[in-house]
């Protein structure tokens, strides 16, 4: 039998992907829904599309979702859901849902556009805004929205932020509700947690996967692994923060995108070198590590989290949060200078009409030239602030302590022989005391010297 078109082969999966996709989606540390054919109609759970199949089944299996399981799901050999919400109550995730409605044959191509449409629109200018969230085509009518958390909190705090969130973010499309996906629902008179069905996973009803888009383009990424590991998490304070800009500012969310310039791109316009290193960025280019560090030096300075040098991180192919956030973590606490900048990039600065002017006052008080006195001179410490605590590693100011020890030992044993040599010279003289400049250097009974 003749195969007609390309052929699939299954990808073998590292420990590393495995680890990476099960710390993304870890919750409840015991048990897990499994999806399969077969058996009574059921709601799918957690889709929030409404749709019914009578050939899928839901089975809630114990243990947890260990390599082997896990492995199975991103294999397609079944499909996996999860409970986001902990045994202590806390969650990792807020999730939003992009809907249609139930499908409508006549128009399902037009629908299935007008969702993805929306939903992109807003994940794009999420991203802009400096909120990192993750796009996934669910269904035909259902697409949703991850925000990966970097501290757990309690699910009714998640769920209060993503009402929140989705008030703030407005309208998308005519005909396209957006609602925060709950992870609980209404059980008589109580309350039970949904099992969510994982990314990545196939269908097995229309065999199809359910796989992350590239919100730019409204495409599924070609290497979904490779966007796992690009995953950037955010605090729930700065979307609360967001939350708080958008209902402050009564512009609709749309109209603001790319309004206001980030720290980054006010940069680029005073320092030729910095911006030369965004284009390359937004070429889709991987920088040298000579320019990743003065990326990590310059933009490392603009804020605690390091939102800055993410933002232009990201845009790179070999970009890792993880990796990103160690080396965020490990910086000086000196922003670089314009001298290592030529040191580092002579090539590039030779290219560049690189001849900046500094204000003479910040370089009377000794703040070395640096990008970073065209926007936030202080983080470029003056002479006499050099060696703190504030500008300077602890080895720095220890290795610095040492060598003015040593310079005092040295100081002091020269005044130690300076001081036998004048005792010496005194009692050559014959006398007892030699007066200088107003002060009496006259030798005590023990043959030491006395100054009145």
């Amino acid at each position: 039998m003749s195969i007609i078109g390309p052929r699939h082969f299954p990808r073998d999966f590292s420990e590393d992907d495995i680890h990476c996709f099960s710390e993304l989606f870890a919750g409840r540390e015991q048990g897990f829904a499994e999806y399969s054919m077969g058996g009574p109609a059921i709601g799918m759970v957690g889709s929030d599309s409404g749709c019914k199949s009578s050939a899928l089944t839901v089975s809630y299996r114990e243990g947890t979702l260990g390599r082997d399981v896990v492995l199975a799901h991103l294999l397609g050999e079944t499909m996996l859901g999860y409970f986001p919400i902990r045994e202590d109550l806390s969650v990792s995730v807020i999730i939003l849902s992009y809907s249609t409605g139930k499908p409508d044959g006549s128009c399902a191509d037009y629908q299935k556009e007008l969702l993805i449409s929306a939903a992109c629109g807003h994940v794009t200018t999420l991203n802009r805004r400096m909120i990192p969230a993750v796009l996934e085509w669910f269904s035909d009518t259902v697409s949703r929205v991850w925000f990966f958390l970097q501290e757990p909190v309690h699910f009714l705090e998640a769920r209060s932020t993503a009402k929140k969130l989705v008030d703030v973010m407005g309208p998308s499309k005519p005909e396209v509700h957006l609602i925060p996906l709950m992870l609980t629902e209404p059980d008589g008179l109580e309350w039970v947690e949904k099992a969510i069905p994982l990314p990545l996973g196939m269908n097995p009803v229309n065999g199809k996967r359910r796989l992350f888009l590239d919100p730019s383009t409204g495409k599924t990424y070609p290497d979904q692994m490779w966007l796992l590991r690009r995953i950037q998490r955010i605090s729930i304070a700065d979307i609360k923060d967001f939350i708080k800009t958008q209902r402050e500012d009564t512009i609709p969310l749309r109209v603001k995108a790319g309004r206001t310039q980030s720290l980054p791109a006010q940069l680029r316009s005073r320092c030729s070198v910095f911006d030369a290193l965004l284009k390359k960025a937004e070429a889709g280019r991987n920088f040298t590590d000579e320019e990743k560090r003065v990326v990590f030096y310059t933009a490392g300075f603009f804020d605690n989290d390091g939102k800055a040098v993410h933002e232009i991180m990201r845009q790179c192919p070999d970009y890792k949060e993880k990796s990103v956030n160690r080396q965020l973590v490990n910086l000086y606490p000196r922003p670089i200078s314009c001298i290592r900048i030529r040191e580092l990039l002579p090539a590039l600065v030779a290219s560049l009409d690189c001849n900046c002017i500094f204000d003479a006052n910040h370089i009377k008080i000794g703040r070395y030239p640096s990008p970073l006195l065209h926007m936030q001179p202080g983080l470029v410490p003056p002479i006499d602030e050099r060696y703190s605590a504030d500008y300077a590693t602890a080895k720095e100011i220890a290795r610095r302590y040492l060598f003015e020890k040593q310079e005092l030992e040295a100081k002091y044993n020269a005044f130690r022989a300076l001081e036998g040599e004048l005792i010496d010279a005194i009692k050559r003289t014959g006398k007892t005391s030699v007066s200088v400049d107003g002060m009496c250097f006259r030798l005590g009974e023990d043959g030491g010297l006395l100054i009145n």
